[in-house]
């Protein structure tokens, strides 16, 4: 009989065969039955129990995805697929996400641009360019390039819109001074980093938007960025670092990781309800640890995605509604 060692065989709750190749997850699981459900797994029920997106899945599994209402993907996702397809799948979806953020970007600089010269936007007095330097076939392609920083929004506007005076008024004129020094004005009083600048977030705090955040240059890396909250900021004021206050809006991120701590009580379904209460709030779960073990708890670390500080504090409110729970705080490195 030939044996399969490079493959597992798992089962839909219909009792349908799904082949996959072996260390496949149960978030390949979900794209192979299809993309849309890929997209939006936020975990899985795999022999009755409730695991996490990157669980490796095994001969004769039946699996069951868990699904959020919208997409809840992320290029994180890149480490824990295995398939082809799903890779696949997940990276045109990225594609087209970054294509509408950038034309949403665009097209908000264009009406900036016609706002600071005291014109009115209208869409259906943009024409689209003959200017061979500036090829579009729609409008979605002409906000696009402006988001890219492929062409200049000036150029596009001056060539495109119908309306447009190339010599402001004299009200447009002190309206772009006025804006000129807000913007000068806010650069300063926040103490912004600027956009061309790599960033990273500290593993040993998790920050995540909405939260107050400092940043500071790591001359190899970029701008570090931690929580207020963080341990080390305390060491860094120490040894004089520049630290400098973080606006999240310089953040492109759709989901930000954090590292939650739990102690629970041994009894069976312990964790299981805290799981389920992660997956009640369309959160994904991206690993699960045990760290320390006794007769009548356990510590156990988990790593989760959220969109802002506001989904961390409702889980955590949540948690505090459950016995088996003894407590749950954030992630703080000593």
């Amino acid at each position: 009989m030939e044996m399969h060692y490079h493959q597992v065989f798992c089962f839909t709750n219909d009792g349908k065969l799904v082949t996959l190749p072996k260390g496949a997850t149960a978030l390949d699981f979900a794209f192979y039955i299809d993309a849309d459900i890929g997209l939006k797994c936020i975990g899985a029920i795999v022999n009755k129990e409730t695991v996490p997106i990157s669980y490796q899945l095994d001969n004769g599994d039946q699996v069951e995805i868990i699904c959020a209402e919208k997409n809840k993907a992320s290029e994180l996702w890149l480490e824990i697929l295995s398939t082809g397809k799903a890779k696949t799948e997940l990276k045109k979806y990225l594609s087209n996400v970054k294509t509408d953020h950038f034309i949403a970007i665009g097209k908000e600089s264009y009406k900036k641009y016609l706002d600071s010269h005291n014109v009115e936007f209208d869409e259906s007095k943009i024409v689209l360019p003959k200017d061979s330097a500036i090829k579009c076939e729609n409008l979605e392609t002409l906000f696009l390039l402006i988001g890219q920083n492929k062409v200049k929004t000036a150029d596009v506007v001056k060539a495109s819109y119908h309306d447009f005076k190339k010599a402001p008024n004299i009200v447009s004129f002190f309206f772009n001074i006025v804006q000129k020094i807000k913007k000068k004005l806010k650069n300063n009083s926040q103490n912004l980093i600027n956009k061309g600048v790599s960033l990273y977030f500290a593993e040993c705090c998790f920050p995540v938007k909405g939260e107050k955040a400092v940043s500071f240059l790591d001359k190899e890396k970029g701008y570090c960025i931690h929580s207020v909250e963080c341990n080390k900021v305390k060491y860094l004021h120490k040894a004089n670092k520049k630290i400098n206050s973080f606006n999240w809006e310089l953040s492109d991120n759709f989901l930000y990781q954090s590292k939650l701590i739990l102690l629970i009580s041994n009894k069976v379904g312990s964790l299981r309800e805290a799981v389920n209460c992660i997956f009640d709030l369309n959160i994904n779960i991206v690993n699960i640890t045990t760290t320390n073990k006794f007769d009548d708890f356990f510590e156990c670390s988990i790593i989760i995605e959220v969109e802002d500080i506001k989904q961390i504090k409702n889980l955590l409110s949540k948690f505090s509604n459950l016995d088996l729970l003894y407590s749950s705080i954030r992630y703080l490195e000593d």
